[in-house]
């Protein structure tokens, strides 16, 4: 008689930055059902090419043996910015029937290419906040679109489009995520993002549980801790310290640098507008270092973050697995604990006694 499967996380082939993996869409008429081709034969190996070279680029950057609680503690506040954003804004409230005023509560926020691979589960993410958003402190919603034409989405889901800084990133590019920092410059802009106190800033694989809490007053941006976020790994406090500004670099240590990303973060606005200006040069330096490239791999544009929340002086707290508020990813964890969200980026396959695989699921396949 079967038994009860068990799931594990097949962590050599399915790592939490492969969210961010590009894919090949076809695309038609902007704004039809038919805009994109869905996944093919051709991305799936993609994927596990590009899965491979990952860890052979040390993807992992694990055993630093820390816990929670970086906070960054140097920096002073940015100059102010130059330049105008683009797109609609067309972001929406929640609360249809709550009295919300600009500014106030949370507001979550979503960043995508447009991308067959991101619009599905965009979708599905959508759809489960607005469940729980009801009647909580999560009054807005945006999906941050950076594209250069409009996409399948937008009239569907709440937009706010603005031109990605790759223009071959709207088909196929080796690294889309390489647009989020200056789409996130560009909509801080708008009046869009002035409607929340707190901004939420989430990937498309989120499945919402419940609705988060408005952090209490005077609190430091939260974020998430991912063990294989690690600056002291052997080969990167000498790419770290070559990205950061000449005055900085006898002043931030490693364990200054928080060991997370800028999603799942929530942080409020103006603390977000203070380290803007950071993440873009740091990701834009990244981007042009061919070293610091290869040595940080698919997760540099979290490290750019986390750098830059270090170079400005923008503290948080980084919660753990399993006690964080933001996300549990099974089946790496057993349960849910107190987050709000379910991060389905681990592939799950599940056997029976036999040790036959009775039943597997994994995002990059669906």
């Amino acid at each position: 008689r079967p038994v009860t499967p068990v799931a594990r996380a097949d962590v050599r082939s399915n790592h939490p930055r492969q969210r961010k993996v590009p894919n090949v869409p076809q695309h038609g008429k902007a704004g039809t059902s038919h805009s994109h081709e869905s996944s093919s034969d051709t991305e799936v190996r993609s994927v596990a090419e590009w899965d491979r070279q990952a860890e052979q680029e040390g993807l992992f950057h694990d055993d630093h043996g820390t816990g929670g609680g970086y906070t960054g503690s140097f920096g002073d506040a940015r100059d102010a910015r130059d330049g105008t954003g683009s797109g609609a804004n067309v972001g929406t409230d929640a609360n249809q029937d709550a009295d919300t005023n600009a500014g106030t509560g949370i507001h979550v926020l979503a960043t995508s290419n447009g991308s067959p691979y991101l619009n599905w589960q965009t979708r599905v993410m959508y759809q489960t906040f607005k469940t729980v958003a009801v009647g909580s402190d999560m009054k807005h919603f945006t999906r941050l679109l950076h594209r250069r034409t409009d996409d399948e989405l937008v009239g569907e889901v709440p937009t706010v489009r603005v031109d990605s800084k790759h223009a071959a990133c709207d088909t196929w590019c080796e690294f889309p995520v390489a647009d989020r920092p200056d789409a996130l410059r560009k909509w801080l802009l708008t009046d869009d993002s002035k409607r929340g106190e707190w901004i939420v800033m989430i990937e498309t694989d989120y499945v919402w549980r419940e609705a988060l809490k408005m952090p209490p007053p005077g609190s430091d941006a939260v974020a998430f801790h991912f063990h294989y976020i690690n600056p002291n790994y052997p080969n990167l406090p000498e790419v770290m310290k070559r990205l950061m500004p000449d005055n900085k670099r006898d002043e931030i240590k490693m364990t200054d640098i928080i060991c997370s990303g800028p999603a799942p973060t929530m942080i409020r606005k103006r603390e977000l507008d203070r380290l803007i200006d950071e993440y873009v040069r740091v990701a834009d330096a990244i981007e042009a270092d061919a070293d610091a490239k290869q040595k940080l791999g698919w997760v540099r544009e979290m490290y750019a973050y986390d750098l830059a929340a270090a170079v400005v002086g923008v503290p948080h707290v980084v919660e753990d697995p399993g006690e964080t508020q933001l996300i549990a990813q099974p089946p790496a964890d057993t349960s849910h604990g107190n987050a709000a969200m379910f991060h389905y980026t681990w592939g799950a396959e599940y056997f029976d006694r036999n040790k036959t695989k009775a039943w597997s699921w994994d995002k990059r396949r669906y």
